[in-house]
């Protein structure tokens, strides 16, 4: 991509020869390739009158120039300008098939930045992302644009918006989800797809190959198996129609339709609330396990902090998510509390002032909720918690105590895991994520529902009291 600083006002005046529509159309080319090095091929391009560009360009070519600076002019309409217009005309026109792999890039560069913001707001959060809508404009009507890019642009919320237009206004024909490291030449995990420029009533293509280990070979054999065999278990044809059903509207083609007309019900935030906890600035100077500090300082129990006040302590438990444990446990940290959390609230950086910790939602501080990791390695799994301060990673579901058990003992279950994968397939689990989990309450199961939850955070509290590591730990239970 070459730029236009080289068309000075004398050069374009030189080549319009005073016709008022070229030197529009070259002032015109000037500005819109200003900076093209920089741009690329994302550039909106206008049309031009080419033919007439090209017929002047030719005439240029060969005329006798008739002093030095005409030459200067001549020499430059040839070797820079006549480049620069077949480009524009490249960039300005309109192809059957656009087949690309994307620059993947999230750190702009001033001039990008501004241009991106100015002309793809919506879908900025990514180079690819920038070039899967720019693409739709290189297409004919109906044409197709193929890609290969990360897959992130499939689920998670910087590049919602893109999902929507092209679920909302073009199809998705075809889409291969890859095993993580399959590509070697890229180090994120990638999907190839291509796209329709236009609405299609055939359903989306897809191949869900991220069990498949093994690199390249591997996956484009099992692509040729699913297309001799579709009941493998991997091809799936999706309605992508469907997928506006969920929050986020996640390209979540394998899931069934029982599964996106769930997503129509009534949500968990009807029920309950969300909320995620403080950062404390610095865990290593205001964090500690519970054994290390003098138990007469700490308090196991506050249900609020009024309470906590009137018992004079401060250390209390600190939420802060933890492994894979469901119903209860994961109790070992302990949070200074000192004066409502004084030096916390006020823990600023030396250098600049500014202070480094957050400390939202104290209303909750030491109420009974659910919680969960927000990040996860693998499942996720809900804990009763009480008494306790949160942190960031450790969030939490508040609700009364009548639903509390009833919701916990639906987040714990396969099917909402099942719909939490692909609400979130990165296992990175935001509290508005599980606000849209849909609910159904039987009232005919719900007392059995809440007595089994209740039985499970029972056993499960007397596993994790057996150990040592457990503030209530009172004896092994093998003495």
């Amino acid at each position: 991509i070459q730029d236009s600083g080289f068309m000075t006002d004398d050069f374009i005046d030189y080549v319009a020869q005073k016709d008022q529509h070229m030197k529009a159309d070259l002032t015109l080319l000037r500005s819109s390739l200003k900076d093209a090095k920089e741009y690329g091929s994302i550039i909106n391009m206008p049309k031009l009158n080419f033919a007439a560009l090209y017929e002047r360009m030719d005439i240029i070519s060969r005329s006798f120039a008739e002093d030095i600076f005409q030459i200067e002019h001549q020499n430059i309409a040839v070797e820079q300008l006549l480049p620069l217009v077949k480009q524009a005309e490249i960039l300005s026109k309109k192809y059957d098939i656009v087949a690309t792999n994307p620059p993947y890039m999230n750190k702009y560069s001033a001039r990008l930045k501004d241009y991106i913001n100015q002309h793809f707001a919506d879908y900025k959060g990514d180079l690819f992302s920038v070039f899967m809508f720019r693409n739709f404009a290189f297409c004919k009507e109906n044409g197709y644009s193929g890609f290969m890019t990360p897959m992130v642009w499939m689920f998670i919320k910087t590049y919602e918006e893109l999902r929507k237009f092209i679920i909302s206004q073009k199809s998705i024909a075809t889409l291969i989800q890859f095993e993580y490291s399959a590509f070697e030449e890229a180090t994120v995990p990638i999907c190839s797809f291509v796209l329709k420029n236009g609405k299609q009533t055939n359903k989306a293509l897809c191949f869900r190959l991220s069990a498949f280990t093994g690199g390249m070979e591997v996956q484009k054999q099992k692509v040729l198996e699913a297309l001799a065999d579709k009941d493998c278990g991997y091809y799936h044809e999706a309605d992508q129609s469907n997928f506006s059903k969920i929050p986020g509207a996640p390209i979540a083609y394998w899931l069934s339709k029982k599964m996106f007309d769930l997503f129509i019900r009534e949500k968990l935030c009807n029920f309950g609330t969300t909320r995620l906890g403080m950062t404390t600035g610095e865990n290593a100077r205001f964090v500690r396990l519970w054994y290390e500090v003098d138990y007469n300082y700490e308090c196991f129990d506050a249900v609020s902090q009024t309470d906590l006040d009137q018992k004079g302590k401060y250390w209390v438990p600190y939420n802060k998510g933890g492994e894979y444990r469901k119903w209860y446990g994961n109790n070992d940290c302990i949070v200074f509390w000192k004066n409502q959390g004084y030096a916390i609230r006020n823990f600023a950086d030396e250098r600049t002032g500014r202070i480094r910790s957050t400390v939202p939602n104290t209303d909750y501080y030491f109420l009974q909720c659910a919680s969960w990791s927000k990040i996860s390695s693998g499942k996720i799994a809900f804990r009763l918690k009480r008494h306790s301060i949160f942190d960031v990673a450790g969030a939490c579901l508040f609700s009364s105590e009548e639903k509390l058990y009833y919701l916990m003992a639906l987040l714990n279950s396969k099917v909402i895991f099942t719909m939490l994968s692909a609400m979130s397939p990165t296992l990175n689990f935001e509290g508005g994520q599980i606000s849209s989990v849909p609910v159904i309450i039987d009232k005919d199961v719900k007392p059995l529902v809440e007595n089994i939850a209740r039985n499970n955070v029972g056993i499960s509290q007397n596993d994790w009291d057996s150990f040592e590591v457990s503030w209530d730990f009172k004896k092994h239970p093998l003495v």
